[in-house]
């Protein structure tokens, strides 16, 4: 398989869009639990 500067722009491309959307999900995750546990504590009498 030879490559050209296509496939190694498209390997680039692909490489940054999933470090960034891994990244955003990790983010969103992290936000969901943060507000999970801070409902919970609501709860519990305002802390």
């Amino acid at each position: 398989m030879t490559w050209t500067w296509w496939d190694i722009g498209l390997f680039f491309v692909v490489i940054v869009v999933g470090s960034l959307v891994a990244g955003f999900i990790e983010t969103w995750l992290e936000q969901r639990r943060w507000s999970k546990e801070q409902r919970q504590r609501d709860k519990k009498g305002g802390g």
